[in-house]
């Protein structure tokens, strides 16, 4: 009976362990670092309403907010907003600004240009909830 709590325990530890997530948080107008590769410092723990780690390629071809015509990335938690999880990319364009918004579910995964799989993380997650 004991070694039964123990495992259900560790198993409950674990689960929370891959359901809670962790992003990088950060904007390059502010912190040129993130630009390419955050630093840990810029790193969040993301609450449950914002499953996702986020990263937003901007490019503003116009005025904007009294800032000359730049790029820029962010870095965040986020949510799916609707969007189709099988395609982790899309573009969004209007009033001079063009975006390349990508979403993925893996701790750290908005830190690399190419997001890694939604699905992919999904699958792990249920393969372990298996083996468990």
């Amino acid at each position: 009976m004991d070694t039964t709590i123990i495992a259900f325990l560790a198993a409950c530890s674990f689960l929370q362990q891959v359901f809670t997530l962790s992003c990088y948080e950060c904007n390059s107008l502010d912190n040129e670092l993130c630009q390419q590769r955050p630093p840990d410092s810029v790193s969040r723990v993301c609450p449950q309403d914002n499953p996702v780690c986020r990263v937003i390629y901007l490019e503003v071809n116009t005025i904007f907010q009294g800032r000359t015509p730049h790029s820029r990335v962010v870095r965040t938690c986020g949510d799916m907003d609707g969007k189709d999880e099988s395609r982790p990319c899309y573009r969004i364009s209007d009033y001079g600004t063009h975006q390349k918004v990508c979403s993925c579910a893996e701790d750290h995964c908005n830190s690399s240009p190419a997001p890694a799989s939604t699905l992919q993380f999904i699958g792990t997650a249920l393969l372990l909830a298996m083996l468990l």
